[in-house]
């Protein structure tokens, strides 16, 4: 007998369900009971819910229902495989080897016109180049699923091809793929000829064990069909099925009970109903029609419900067909006597199948008039929709919600929550983001996990693996090579260790490794066969630094002199795994039969992915990770074995089969495991929770766009009842979150853009929901209030940040935020501008944030002792840039990743930082007499090769003259010489002395920075520092900047005791930031550009218009703008504080009193004439 419970609430089914697994008189009590299911999901809850209301949960079978008949077609049939030989994968390879000989038959033009290149002739047309191979490839793959569809809702057409027709059975037109026909046929035969695992008289394909299985249920029950078959079976919260299972179901409903338990969000019959939609396209007769049914079932209507109408197709056409079968039909409809809100009225509404409270049809100028709509009560939050500038704006704003949420309702716990996208894997890194513990902000933490993630997303062993097939398709480039050594199995294969992979970053970086294996290598691809930036030459340099020990040259090899010592072990490693993906992609090149290609993936799996030698935490999941691979390596010799395919094929045609079988779900899914779940909307479709989440309902991503095939016969026909619809699956699927959520709905999408703020259109489902809630309620404006659609959207701002989150204001709309992080950032930036007070008497977030300010240190009394003695250096280096300098020598964190990046791009030009680089190298090298030839320098990878690089010199060496010059005359001395002075002072500060040391490169004794630009306030301020350590010392002499546009700079000598004082000015702020938490937000090139501002009487708007200039971007010249570490705390005028103006005022005046900067004569000349007046 076939029993269908339907219910409105899964929790009544499952009571259900385990009442009658209770009830087990006269069964077999060592027997399974077999619950269908359509998840894993669904199953996982079962369990839990069936366990706590039995207080155990065991012996249970949950099959899908597609594995579940498989099995009875084994069980009953006779001589039917384990596995179809008409599975999807097994059907692609057959159809690969079989497709190439029907190309010249004249139903296969157009395939032929699109694997075969027009330049070839039909006699070449079974010699398929590499390209064309992958594109047969994923063209049977294509057609494989094609075929499959039809099996399961087309079966008729298959049985009618098999007959030698080449006609739709079924259908009025013509069929315009007559070319599936002959394939069909000829993939039969095939399988029926050459596979090993297909017995003489074995059903091949799921339409004829589908007819025979029907034949043998219907049959009188024997002993043994009671055997094959489970003593009962349920079908629990399917929302669909096809047909053909329906019938199999029906069947076996004749021999046990069959129990359907399915959520129907209705109690009313709605299998006819219609939406505007659908009405709209009908023609006047199928209009007439419609309206006499509904007139002979007064009790039933046309619309309905128009959201059950508009998103319920699936459900209707599964409860029409379920009415057509021999069905006894049980109602266990509930209707909830919680706390009236919008949701349960909403549900309500379409339980009771009625709109605006009317259970009949309402006229059209009820429907214009606010008619049985009702009053939208302002504090109702059970449907709530934000619309967010970004996927991790729309996490962000989730977690403050769910937060509030939980201090609001202790009931409420993590596992309460569902949180669906459409798209796991494009939201994962930012869930990890957003949602990851971190120990400052430990009490926001809530647990979750993230499942239905796909495997290769998942988990990088995957990615690399697949990387490392393709290498012979691959450039070598140094982005991917090196890569791979962040991955722990590889690094573990070559003993290689973390430290000793940043090295290896480093050296591969300074010797201008980019791309290609050698010279040969980048010939094939039709490039000049040079061996600058390939791996060859980069590996070379670095051995020949080891043998030689020097900057030298050998053979046109220029060596790379930075390894030395142990360090040449850890090159030994860099060789070794060079050479093994040398040997590598050699292999790969060669075409190789299946079980050959087993053998070769099997030892590249057991030489880098032996989880023995990981050594790490996390080696039980890297386990389940590397034993997937070699599943799905050892299927592959499967096909081979089956007779499948016998034939070779390249490494394109194996990179393709592991893509494709490791881009399933992860290993290491997780539903359910007492935490917030995010996950995709299929595994927990119609699982209840108190509160669901809908994130991504975007217009382009929701409904889920599948692009179709073009030669997909059913797509090209007019649907029937059960056939599967991606678009209309997604619509099915948010109607069933609307029925499972208990107290809350909350719903996200990316409304707004990031670039303009432009309003951008939400997905068509919760449009439809939107203008529901429109239809069904109005707001009371008496107080000038907001329209609905203003009630239910927040728009969310672009940043975390936004003062509206924190503010008073913000506390009364739906603006609020938990993040303590941002808190202390907004409070920080308002206190400086008094919009935020700290005497504020009502802190809208006192019970939510502990406050603590940070203490600075305002003298050196506690400094550490090493503090008392400071290399010069250090000193300048903090000075250049106090912010960078918190972040990369106190925090350790590198901001600017662009400078450290590997790239695989030859150099082709110089852009203007590495044009001053270049060219200050060469006149460092001939300062410094390091006997460097050009030609040499051309060979490190540096410059573009042979010509362009060589007039690349040439202009820098242009520029290199005019300093030369302006450098001799200004020593005197023709022959230039950089000499190296070590000076020491101490300073007395606070009654404690500071030694300050120093090693100041001079050129033929002056000390002077060479610009190869302009000159720039941290030019003068350089220079500055050195010229007060230098005369502090007790040296009597003057110090210069040159640039190479003509412009110097020069510092006349200074009193010792005048620079002692002026150093420690400098130093004390030094000091005081060295142990602190806080950076010193000072920079100085605005603080000059205000200081001269405002020395030159500028006015108070002039004086901050100088300040602007040097942090905006003005897309001609670089500012702080563009610097990664300033950027982020001088953005705006009121950044700069107190402190900035303060230390402005105390440091600049002696520095640019005592700085000259003109033409590069008149220095020149100003100094010899203070050098005569020092003489008399």
């Amino acid at each position: 007998m076939l029993n269908l419970y339907q219910s409105n609430r899964l929790e009544a089914l499952v009571t259900l369900l385990s009442n009658q697994l209770k009830m087990s008189e006269g069964l077999n009590p060592l027997s399974s009971d077999v619950i269908l299911v359509q998840s894993p999901g669904m199953s996982q809850w079962l369990k839990l819910e069936i366990a706590e209301q039995n207080g155990i949960a065991a012996n249970l079978e949950f099959p899908l229902p597609s594995s579940f008949i498989w099995l009875l077609y084994q069980n009953v049939l006779q001589n039917v495989p384990k596995l179809s030989p008409f599975n999807k994968d097994r059907m692609a390879w057959k159809i690969y080897r079989l497709l190439p000989d029907h190309l010249l038959l004249p139903e296969f033009s157009s395939i032929k016109e699109y694997l075969v290149p027009n330049s070839q002739s039909e006699q070449e047309t079974n010699g398929l180049d590499d390209t064309n191979s992958l594109r047969l490839f994923q063209l049977s793959e294509k057609i494989a699923d094609v075929f499959d569809n039809y099996l399961m809702y087309r079966p008729q057409w298959l049985s009618h091809w098999q007959q030698g027709h080449n006609d739709l059975p079924d259908e009025t037109e013509q069929n315009p793929q007559p070319w599936q026909a002959i394939l069909w046929r000829d993939l039969f035969a095939h399988t029926l000829a050459h596979n090993t695992d297909v017995l003489a008289g074995s059903p091949l394909h799921r339409a004829d064990m589908h007819a025979q299985l029907l034949e043998a249920l219907r049959q009188p029950s024997t002993e043994q069909l009671q055997t094959w078959l489970p003593e009962r079976l349920f079908v629990f919260g399917i929302s669909t099925m096809p047909k053909a299972q329906l019938q199999v179901l029906q069947a076996i409903g004749q021999h046990i009970e069959v129990e359907i338990l399915w959520l129907n969000p209705c109690s009313q019959y709605w299998g006819d109903i219609l939406s505007e939609k659908t009405k709209a396209r009908l023609n006047q007769k199928q209009r007439e029609i419609a309206e006499i049914n509904s007139q002979n079932k007064q009790e039933y209507f046309v619309t309905g419900n128009p959201l059950l109408a508009s998103l319920g197709k699936v459900g209707r056409d599964y409860l029409e067909m379920l009415h057509q079968e021999d069905v006894n039909i049980i109602d266990l409809f509930i209707q909830e006597a919680s706390q009236e809100t919008v949701l349960n009225e909403l549900q309500r509404d379409i339980l009771e199948l009625e709109f605006r409270g009317s259970p009949s049809p309402l006229s059209p100028s009820q429907l214009h008039s606010d008619f049985g709509k009702r009053c939208w009560p302002m504090s109702d939050d059970s449907i709530r929709i934000h619309s967010c500038h970004s996927a991790i704006r729309e996490l962000e704003v989730l977690k403050d919600q769910l937060l509030a949420w939980f201090a609001t309702d202790p009931a409420l716990k993590p596992k309460d929550i569902l949180v669906m996208m459409p798209d796991v894997d494009q939201y994962a890194p930012f869930i990890d983001s957003v949602f990851s513990y971190h120990q400052e902000q430990a009490s926001s933490f809530i647990p979750y996990t993230i499942a239905d993630r796909s495997g290769l997303e998942q988990h990088p062993v995957l990615n690399t693996f697949l990387s490392l097939l393709a290498l012979p398709g691959s450039r070598f480039n140094v982005s991917e090579i090196v890569d791979f050594l962040d991955v722990p199995n590889v690094m573990a294969s070559f003993n290689l260790q973390v430290q000793e992979v940043s090295l290896l970053k480093q050296w591969v970086l300074e010797c201008q490794i980019k791309w290609g294996q050698d010279a040969a290598h980048k010939a094939q691809w039709q490039l000049p066969e040079v061996d600058l930036n390939t791996w060859l030459y980069g590996l070379q340099r670095m051995v020949l630094g080891v043998a030689l020990g020097e900057d030298e040259s050998w053979q046109d090899i220029l060596a790379y002199p930075q390894i030395e010592g142990l360090n040449t072990e850890i090159l030994g490693k860099l060789l070794n795994y060079f050479s093994f993906l040398v040997e590598l992609s050699s292999s790969l090149e060669q075409e190789r039969s299946l079980e050959e290609w087993q053998q070769l993936v099997s030892a590249l799996i057991n030489h880098l992915f032996d989880v023995e030698t990981m050594g790490h935490d996390n080696s039980g999941v890297e386990a389940l990770v590397i034993q997937q691979l070699r599943d799905s390596n050892q299927a592959l010799l499967s096909y081979q074995e089956t007779g499948d395919f016998t034939g070779v094929v390249d490494f394109k045609i194996i990179h393709r089969y592991f893509s494709n079988a490791l881009n399933v779900s992860g290993v290491t899914q997780r539903f359910l495991a007492g935490k917030m779940n995010f996950c995709t909307l299929m595994p927990m479709r119609s699982v209840p929770f108190k509160v669901i989440c809908i994130l991504g309902l975007n217009e382009q991503d929701y409904p889920r766009q599948v692009d179709p095939i073009s030669f997909d016969l059913v797509a090209q026909f007019s649907p029937r009842k059960g056939d599967r619809s991606r678009k209309l699956d997604d619509r099915y699927l948010f109607l069933e979150a609307l029925a499972s959520v208990r107290d809350k709905l909350y719903l996200s999408y990316i409304g707004q853009s990031q670039k303009t703020n432009e309003a951008l259109v939400p997905s068509v489902v919760l449009e439809e929901l939107i203008d529901y809630l429109e239809q069904s309620y109005i707001v009371d404006n008496s107080a000038g209030g907001k329209d609905l659609r203003d009630q239910i959207i927040v728009p969310h701002k672009l940043q975390p940040f936004d003062p509206v989150y924190f503010t008073q204001e913000g506390v009364c709309a739906p603006y609020f935020s938990y993040d303590q992080h941002w808190w202390q950032v907004v409070k920080s930036q308002q206190d400086a501008v008094g919009i935020l007070a700290s005497d504020n008497p009502v802190d809208p977030h006192k019970d939510r944030f502990d406050h603590k300010e940070s203490t600075k240190r305002s003298n050196i009394q506690a400094l550490d002792p090493g503090l008392d003695r400071i290399d010069l250096k250090d000193l300048c280096l903090f000075w250049r840039h106090p912010i960078k300098h918190f972040y990369r020598q106190l925090l350790d964190i590198n901001l600017d990743l662009e400078s450290e990046r590997l790239s695989d791009h030859e150099v082709f030009q110089h852009d203007g930082l590495e044009q001053y680089h270049h060219s200050e190298a060469l006149l460092q090298a001939e300062l410094h007499q390091a006997g460097k030839s050009n030609q040499r320098l051309l060979r490190s990878g540096a410059y573009p090769v042979e010509a362009w690089g060589e007039a690349l010199m040439d202009k820098y060496v242009q520029q290199n003259t005019k300093i030369k010059q302006a450098l001799s005359t200004l020593t005197g001395k023709n022959s230039l010489k950089a000499e190296t002075l070590y000076l020491n002072t101490s300073i007395e500060i606070d009654g404690k002395p500071v030694e300050i040391t120093a090693d100041l490169e001079s050129i033929n004794g002056v000390n002077l920075i060479i610009r190869n630009g302009k000159i720039r306030p941290v030019d003068q301020l350089l220079l500055w520092l050195t010229h007060l350590m230098l005369n502090a010392s007790g040296s009597n002499e003057s110090s210069f900047v040159l640039a190479n546009d003509d412009k110097a700079g020069y510092l006349p000598p200074v009193d010792p005791d005048l620079a002692q004082q002026c150093l420690s000015d400098w130093l004390v702020p030094y000091l005081n930031h060295m142990n602190s938490e806080d950076a010193l937000l000072w920079h100085i090139t605005p603080a000059m550009s205000w200081y001269e501002s405002m020395v030159s009487g500028g006015s108070e708007f002039e004086q901050q218009n100088a300040v602007l200039k040097t942090i905006q971007a003005d897309g001609f010249s670089r500012t702080l703008a563009n610097d990664a570490y300033a950027s982020k705390h001088l953005k705006s005028i009121e950044d700069f504080s107190h402190e900035f103006y303060r230390l402005s005022q105390t440091l600049l005046p002696s520095l640019l009193d005592n700085i000259t900067v003109a033409k590069t004569d008149k220095i020149i000349g100003l100094a010899q004439s203070d050098d005569k007046r020092d003489e008399v």
